[in-house]
């Protein structure tokens, strides 16, 4: 039982199969990727691709058949529940482009990026209850909130100051 869970482990990872076992040297991270598995945790961290999306099917199948009648916890870095620790910080700031060729590159490049900041403060004021425009004049220069600022501006949702907060239905035990 445990060859499977390396197996999965490292499909989830970058490490190869053939790499998986204990004499390879792998990683804390790799380690720890191994670890969530055996615990029958799945995170997503990164946009699905079709390695990715095959690569989590692969874990799911895996898990489903050590044990068909046991929940499978999933951890996806997505919108969602937000939460910052007390002395986080976080920023908002316009996007970024390294604009360059000829006079008619550079008038796409800019549109681009005009579009883009606009396309962003849409999805960040959805997010946040801010209008579009506010976050348009916030994003200007780049903007730090403590984790009570990012609270009351609405990027995130809760600032946690003890473990305990994330127990029971929380990020570290979601409802069954």
């Amino acid at each position: 039982m445990y060859e499977h869970r390396q197996i999965a482990a490292a499909v989830g990872s970058s490490v190869s199969a053939a790499a998986a076992s204990p004499a390879s040297g792998l990683s804390w991270g790799d380690s720890l990727y191994d670890r969530l598995l055996a615990q029958r945790i799945i995170v997503l961290g990164q946009e699905v691709n079709d390695e990715i999306g095959n690569k989590l099917c692969a874990q799911m199948l895996l898990l489903a058949a050590e044990d068909p009648t046991a929940d499978i916890s999933m951890y996806v870095n997505s919108p969602g529940k937000r939460y910052a620790l007390p002395n986080a910080e976080i920023l908002m700031h316009q996007p970024l482009g390294g604009v360059g060729g000829s006079a008619a590159d550079i008038t796409i490049q800019a549109d681009r990026l005009r579009r883009l900041k606009a396309k962003m403060a849409e999805l960040i004021a959805g997010f946040s209850g801010q209008t579009p425009e506010k976050i348009k004049v916030d994003a200007e220069r780049d903007r730090w909130f403590s984790a009570t600022e990012a609270v009351e501006y609405g990027l995130v949702d809760h600032v946690i100051s003890q473990s305990i907060e994330t127990t029971g239905n929380g990020p570290m035990h979601p409802a069954r």
